[in-house]
């Protein structure tokens, strides 16, 4: 089996694939999608999803592992997690009445902003 280079999940400076396994967590005690690799190459990361879902087909038909387990993922591009970030605390604030202007520019295009005023 050959080597596959990963890259850290959380370096938002570079886009990212990343490669999740949807599975129950104990810890949390409920099914979600659990980061396992991320990579700087797109037919590394479909490569290594294909694998891991062979390897989980046969698990499954072999051990009775949850047939609502797979493998997914996600391209990330850089400045992703920020981005998201901001424009989190930017709804945050302005559903506590406190945007700015700038908040509610980083909001972007996909939200429109209506104002109801008393005695209009």
């Amino acid at each position: 089996m050959v080597r596959m280079a990963q890259v850290d999940p959380q370096d938002d400076s570079t886009q990212r694939f990343i490669v999740w396994h949807y599975a129950y967590d104990p810890a949390r005690r409920e099914r979600r999608n659990q980061v396992v690799a991320a990579f700087d190459n797109y037919a590394e990361f479909e490569q290594y999803i294909g694998r891991a879902q062979a390897e989980l087909r046969i698990r499954q038909s072999e051990h009775g592992v949850d047939p609502k387990e797979h493998f997914g993922g996600v391209v990330k591009p850089p400045g992703h997690d920020a981005a998201k970030r901001t424009r989190r605390e930017a709804m945050w604030r302005l559903r506590q009445g406190t945007a700015t202007e700038q908040d509610i520019a980083d909001l972007g295009s996909a939200v429109s902003i209506s104002r109801l005023e008393e005695g209009s």
